[in-house]
């Protein structure tokens, strides 16, 4: 008897807060929620977006915005299927031309997390055509463009139609989010090229080496202007992706023995002097973990490459 009693009083105490909860939720606007929304996104705190999005559909379920905000949350959340499945949804009614257009933008992003690079880099062609777009959109559409050109294989277009979308920018700060991502389609690219320079034991090794990290050099420095531009999803990605190809840029070390024509002694030196590059590595790996850490701890931010973050971070701590 005591513990129905118990369950109840509790069932009736958790109604009681939900229904405090949501009264409070009420009270607010559908401007006030969304700001809130807005927030907790730049925190990472999808699922706490997600519950406003959810409850704003519940007293307004046919709304194309609200509909189309949900589907940016679950492309944040990295559920990019479900966003695609969302915004083709949308594509299919009858929207606002303004409406329309952001739908067909941010369907174009998700398509490039999806792999679906050719798709998305037809889409992008297809907005840049776009009569009704402003200088600024123009822009900003270019930055897309650029980046699903480089993804989808064609380099140096994208490379250069990047580059020029960065030089006419009217700000430094203009569409941050989009200049992130395209940075870091820069970095990544930078990256990629580093892996395909083979450490080649011999006498020259310190040459290809140097190439390798001037590469990875580059890359940082494009996580570094990504930083700067407040950020905090690319930031983050972009520190774990130069952390990890100098860990990878490590193991290749360790891994050039020395040339068969040296001698013993000059084997020694040489093995010595691997161990010592290949360990200065994974201590600038860590110190780069760390960063991300502390900037992620700094933002409050949850999203899931935090976690992947800590685990990395954890595993290299122990390792060294």
């Amino acid at each position: 008897m005591f513990i129905l009693c118990f369950v109840l009083n509790f069932c009736s105490m958790a109604f009681a807060e939900e229904t405090v909860f949501m009264s409070a939720w009420q009270q607010l606007s559908v401007d006030e929620h969304l700001s809130i929304v807005y927030s907790l996104q730049r925190s990472g705190k999808y699922d706490g977006a997600e519950q406003r999005l959810n409850y704003l559909l519940s007293e307004d379920p046919g709304s194309p915005f609200l509909r189309f905000e949900q589907a940016k949350n679950s492309e944040y959340k990295e559920e990019y299927l479900l966003a695609v499945d969302d915004y083709e949804a949308l594509l299919e009614e009858k929207l606002t031309s303004d409406l329309r257009l952001n739908v067909r933008y941010r369907y174009g992003l998700v398509l490039s997390n999806v792999g679906e690079h050719k798709k998305a880099n037809k889409i992008a062609r297809k907005l840049r055509r776009n009569i009704s777009l402003s200088a600024s959109d123009r822009r900003a559409v270019s930055l897309v463009l650029g980046t699903t050109q480089l993804q989808s294989g064609k380099k140096k277009k994208g490379i250069a139609r990047i580059q020029n979308a960065l030089n006419k920018l009217a700000s430094s700060q203009e569409h941050s989010w989009l200049q992130s991502r395209a940075k870091m389609a820069l970095a990544e690219e930078l990256l990629f090229q580093a892996t395909q320079i083979e450490l080649i034991p011999s006498r020259e090794l310190n040459e290809s080496l140097k190439e390798r990290a001037d590469l990875i050099i580059q890359a940082e420095r494009q996580v570094q202007s990504i930083i700067a531009l407040n950020e905090p999803e690319y930031a983050l990605k972009g520190l774990s992706r130069v952390a990890d190809a100098m860990l990878v840029l490590s193991d290749d070390l360790i891994s050039a023995q020395a040339p068969s024509e040296f001698t013993k002694v000059q084997k020694e030196l040489y093995q010595e002097k691997i161990v010592e590059q290949a360990e200065f590595l994974q201590e600038k790996a860590l110190s780069y973990y760390s960063t991300a850490l502390r900037y992620a701890n700094q933002l409050e931010w949850s999203g899931s490459i935090r976690e992947e973050l800590e685990a990395k971070y954890n595993a290299l701590q122990a390792e060294i």
